[in-house]
């Protein structure tokens, strides 16, 4: 179903959207659990509720951080791709840009 090309570009954007995706969940639990511990330490709620919390604003927030980290794992890529001069390659190849978005756009 996929070409080689596809199947290409669907494997770097997935390592490179793993990477961003891990970045920005680890900066993001680290204020989640910053402003978590300040409550325990007033009392607040439990040290075991903490970690429930924790995992609950982890699968809360991945939903907001997906789409952009997508974006910019895409056009990561793309911008290598271009310094790279493949895109240069595959244009002279008689791959065209609509040909490389498609596996992105599906």
């Amino acid at each position: 179903m996929f070409s080689i090309i596809d199947r290409m570009l669907i494997k770097e954007v997935l390592k490179t959207l793993v990477v961003i995706m891990s970045v920005l969940l680890l900066l993001i639990l680290a204020n989640a659990m910053v402003r978590l511990l300040g409550q325990v330490a007033a009392g607040a709620i439990s040290m075991k509720v903490m970690g429930v919390l924790v995992a609950l604003n982890m699968i809360k927030v991945s939903g907001f951080i997906l789409p952009p980290a997508f974006f910019f794992s895409v056009l990561w890529v793309l911008g290598r791709m271009y310094r790279d001069s493949e895109i240069v390659a595959f244009s002279s190849a008689g791959v065209g840009l609509l040909r490389l978005y498609r596996p992105f756009l599906l």
